[in-house]
């Protein structure tokens, strides 16, 4: 029987729901119904999840698809300490018990997923592809310095050449000491970032804010590292001229425009 058949019958229907959450590589898959559910060769795993149901109030930003889950399944893990590097997307599909004729439902990511209650159980936000394509992204600018982000493809600094391996040697709340990274002045891993592999394939970064010799510290905190851990560091940018030719010899992707005047042409006189 198909989907439309079961889902208008009057006590044909068996309806269950279909979480796919994809992190890179990684699937994280479940479904409400009692049981385990195999749609498409990919296995949904019971689960106590439930949502809100999709929201049409025309605010496609404010139309959050929220989902009830116990805090201890694959995906909430993922946030319990920080949101990861890469972006959780979200499929919810629709099936009937005993079907193999699915409905798509929504799409979108993961936006934040909170704390967990008394009960155990975590709140997870997300949003549609249709408010993502809506947010205002960044616009170019006319500024002096340049409006890249670092290795970016409007930046187009190569990256791997400025790899810096290392070992960790001590590990802190929001520091990491490499013996490598000495070798290197204090204004060489600012504004740049650590890179390091994580179980799955996936790769985790931290932004670094500061450098104190061989010390890093950095942005958000440090688990799962430790030390005796292989990680890579890659330099900032401070967004100069001088830094961009000098440290990334990039300068003809250069985003901003150093003999931009001074006064603003909307100013009361912006001729004088």
């Amino acid at each position: 029987m198909s989907f439309a058949a079961r889902e208008t019958s009057i006590a044909n229907g068996q309806p269950v729901r279909l979480y796919a959450f994809g992190r890179g590589p990684l699937a994280y898959r479940y479904t409400s119904a009692d049981r385990d559910v195999s749609y498409a060769g990919n296995l949904y795993r019971a689960a106590a999840i439930t949502d809100n149901g999709s929201q049409q109030t025309g605010e496609a930003v404010q139309d959050t698809f929220q989902i009830t889950a116990p805090a201890g399944i694959e995906v909430a893990q993922a946030f319990a300490i920080q949101p990861p590097s890469q972006r959780v997307t979200l499929r919810v599909f629709d099936l009937h018990a005993g079907d193999s004729d699915a409905m798509p439902y929504w799409v979108g990511q993961i936006t934040r997923c909170g704390r967990p209650d008394a009960d155990g159980k975590v709140t997870i936000t997300c949003e549609s592809i249709v408010a993502a394509m809506q947010v205002n992204g960044c616009r170019g600018c006319w500024q002096k310095s340049c409006d890249h982000v670092i290795y970016d493809d409007e930046c187009n600094a190569l990256k791997e050449p400025m790899r810096v391996p290392a070992t960790l040697v001590t590990v802190t709340a929001n520091t990491l000491t490499a013996a490598e990274w000495g070798a290197f002045d204090d204004t060489w891993f600012p504004g740049g970032f650590v890179e390091f592999a994580i179980p799955g394939g996936l790769l985790e970064r931290r932004q670094v804010l500061a450098q104190a010799g061989n010390v890093l510290t950095i942005l958000g905190d440090t688990s799962p590292l430790q030390p005796g851990d292989a990680v890579a560091a890659f330099p900032g940018c401070d967004n100069t001229p001088a830094m961009c030719d000098g440290r990334f010899h990039n300068i003809a992707n250069y985003g901003g425009i150093p003999g931009l005047p001074g006064k603003s042409p909307f100013s009361a006189s912006p001729f004088v």
